[in-house]
């Protein structure tokens, strides 16, 4: 997988998650995917081992459950603002948003929220990456690296 270079990849117009893509609490209900992903969601990552496991995790805890809460991740550069706004590149995997922040970004640091199942949904392309779609809003943690 080649990582955006220079950019902030959290901010590019050109490149934003679809809005079209099934939602955390349900990759099935849309019927977009095949019905082998949650059994082998290797199958739809390049990533496995800790970031892998985490993201199946959470999508289990909130599977079917569009008001229950996620945990999400964005790394951002150190002078864009600590919040959350609709369209923004997001993941479920704090290992895979550091990752990001230290291979894509100078000065970084990554933002925490804790949101609506119903407010994510899958990029399509990796499990790793992801798109929020609520309010506007600060992070609920910042975490410096």
């Amino acid at each position: 997988m080649v990582l955006v270079s220079a950019m902030s990849f959290s901010r590019l117009a050109s490149h934003r998650p679809s809005e079209d893509g099934p939602p955390a609490y349900d990759l099935l209900e849309e019927s977009k995917i095949p019905n082998d992903i949650y059994v082998r969601p290797d199958w739809y990552t390049g990533f496995t081992g800790p970031m892998l496991s985490e993201t199946m995790t959470k999508l289990l805890d909130v599977y079917e459950e569009p008001r229950a809460y996620i945990t999400i991740f964005r790394a951002i550069d150190e002078d864009e603002p600590e919040e959350f706004r609709y369209g923004d590149w997001v993941t479920l995997s704090l290992d895979y948003a550091m990752l990001h922040s230290e291979s894509v970004l100078r000065d970084s640091k990554i933002l925490a929220l804790d949101c609506p199942a119903q407010q994510v949904r899958w990029a399509m392309d990796d499990l790793m990456e992801w798109g929020y779609f609520g309010p506007e809003v600060e992070a609920d943690e910042v975490i410096d690296v």
